[in-house]
């Protein structure tokens, strides 16, 4: 049987805060690609206990398909925010959040952010002599961001 956050059926725990993170981690998957599911998955792999599951532990917690979990597990897995692990003694496959996977995520969503600097670059130079103010601006904060996103990641927490 599974400990985790929320109770059967879905239920929130008795202060209800496990249930909240997975619902406001969910909320934020208003920007797409993201999926909702992914966003819940995610969530529970941040507080679930154990902290290692067998998706089919997590189907029925969070009472998702089992093509929105394995979906979910592609997708974290390839940006190594979710691996997969083995028990002793057991042929089911485990999975847990990884140690780096907070770190794995915020690089993985500040790729983009790069890559908008860096057709602002091209955009710029591309531009001439005079370039739009809106692009200038549109590098520099890109630049600025991406900087100070690169110093957050490199630094400890606390």
């Amino acid at each position: 049987m599974t400990t985790s956050p929320v109770g059967a059926g879905g239920r929130p725990d008795s202060d209800g805060w496990q249930q909240r993170f997975m619902d406001e981690m969910e909320a934020l998957s208003v920007t797409p690609p993201t999926a909702p599911a992914l966003m819940r998955v995610l969530a529970y792999m941040a507080v679930c206990q154990p902290r290692e599951q067998t998706a089919s532990q997590i189907q029925d917690e969070l009472g998702l398909s089992a093509g929105s979990v394995s979906s979910a597990f592609r997708r974290l897995q390839r940006i190594g925010v979710i691996e997969r692990t083995a028990q002793q003694g057991s042929r089911r496959v485990f999975y847990r959040f990884a140690e780096q996977g907070w770190e794995r995520l915020l690089q993985a969503r500040f790729r983009t952010l790069s890559e908008l600097r860096r057709v602002a670059d091209r955009a710029v130079d591309a531009a001439g002599p005079h370039p739009d103010p809106r692009l200038i601006r549109m590098r520099e904060t890109s630049r600025a961001v991406e900087d100070g996103m690169a110093a957050l990641l490199n630094s400890e927490p606390g």
